[in-house]
């Protein structure tokens, strides 16, 4: 079963702008940029979680044209990320 990971609107200025969650902890962050010209680069995420770095390399952040492509995104660096530990 996958790990349930949780999105939760930031109290930033942008309603765009989500802090992803996993087991109550933030451990990234997905928002729209909106300053971006291209479209498909519209969507940034990142993982933010602060303990050492798997054995193999694993992408840490990304762009993506919507947000269910950054949510896709986001998860499978987070399981590489996680499956490295």
């Amino acid at each position: 079963m996958s790990e349930v990971l949780i999105l939760r609107r930031t109290c930033r200025s942008s309603d765009d702008d989500y802090d992803v969650l996993f087991k109550g902890a933030v451990v990234g962050r997905i928002y729209k940029d909106r300053a971006v010209a291209n479209p498909e680069l519209r969507w940034l995420w990142s993982i933010t979680a602060i303990r050492p770095r798997p054995r193999r390399p694993v992408q840490m952040d990304g762009r993506a044209p919507t947000i269910g492509e950054a949510k896709a995104q986001f998860r499978a660096a987070w399981e590489a990320f996680n499956d490295g530990h």
